[in-house]
């Protein structure tokens, strides 16, 4: 009923035509499933996703997995690595000062192209019925992983380290998201779903994206050029350093906190480090304190490393904010 929804209808009938056409399912009777399955609902999540410097990028509808419902039934470690930001920065420091070429990749789905390793359940879609099963009492048997299930990163992640396996790629001791290339100058930076690849020359990355994309990988390329966004990081490219930018969040984190006419200063906080306020008035804000925290230490982490003795001085206070 929102202003969008026209736009999110538009996107939730797109997620049900993708995830069909991808195979992620198979209908069955409720009836002929096992006595002991446990049929997990799903839920609707809809974004509306901006570009780094906070302009309307595109809307995005996904049908999700309710995997919190299945935290206490779930065997063995769901665990799945992320890269890590020093890496990315280490990576792209080194890319720029010997003037290699950077390119991002998109993997379509990424999830559902992983298959699924044991028997998951799931109800069907909210507002929508498969087609010649009107009036059964019908599941949904996942035969490959679906986001919000608690290991289908970890899914997609096996998943693709056999494909970089395959061509030729391992992945470095300090950082299992870095995959470095055997004997040619390959470098990729993987991220969930998300890929930075780093080499001296646009045509050895074409041909690497190009022999993944024929292993059964379903990936776009992004058009040739340094790459300009990464997980809502601005970056560009001066010679032979790299300025990283999140001028889109520090906007949302001013307007959140309501300080768009407070003054700057020019340093972030005072030397010393803030006492506690015991007595102090409690919290009463319009806004969430635990959720400033989490941008700005996100903001910190990546591009504004001159405010992370601030932030660390509030988030020191997240559990009883005075």
């Amino acid at each position: 009923s929102g202003p969008y929804a026209e736009d999110f209808w538009r996107e939730m009938d797109d997620e049900i035509q993708s995830l069909e056409a991808k195979g992620t399912w198979k209908v069955v009777e409720r009836s002929a499933l096992p006595s002991n399955a446990k049929v997990i609902p799903g839920t609707w999540s809809h974004r509306i996703k901006r570009k780094p410097d906070g302009r309307l990028n595109k809307f995005k509808s996904r049908w999700c997995f309710c995997g919190n419902l299945e935290r206490h039934t779930y065997k063995g470690n769901p665990y799945s690595p992320q890269v890590g930001w020093p890496t990315v920065r280490a990576a792209l420091l080194l890319a720029a000062t010997h003037g290699w070429k950077s390119r991002q990749v998109d993997f379509t789905l990424a999830f559902c192209q992983s298959p699924q390793k044991r028997e998951v359940f799931m109800e069907l879609p909210q507002f929508y019925r498969p087609k010649g099963h009107e009036g059964k009492d019908v599941v949904l048997r996942l035969e490959k992983s679906i986001y919000g299930q608690m290991d289908s990163p970890k899914l997609f992640y096996e998943h693709l380290c056999v494909g970089m396996t395959a061509l030729g790629f391992e992945a470095s001791l300090s950082d299992p998201c870095l995959f470095i290339h055997k004997t040619l100058p390959i470098m990729v930076l993987n991220y969930c779903d998300d890929q930075i690849w780093l080499s001296p020359r646009d045509s050895s990355i074409e041909e690497y994206v190009k022999k993944l994309a024929a292993l059964g990988y379903d990936l776009t390329l992004e058009p040739s050029g340094d790459m300009f966004g990464f997980l809502g990081i601005d970056f560009k490219r001066n010679d032979s350093s790299i300025e990283l930018t999140q001028v889109g969040l520090i906007q949302k984190m001013i307007k959140y906190l309501g300080m768009e006419s407070a003054k700057s200063l020019p340093t972030p906080a005072l030397k010393e480090p803030l006492g506690t306020d015991p007595q102090g008035e409690p919290f009463n804000e319009q806004w969430n304190y635990a959720a400033a925290i989490g941008m700005l230490l996100y903001i910190s982490f990546n591009t504004r490393p001159d405010i992370q003795f601030a932030v660390h001085q509030a988030a020191r206070f997240t559990h009883a904010p005075r």
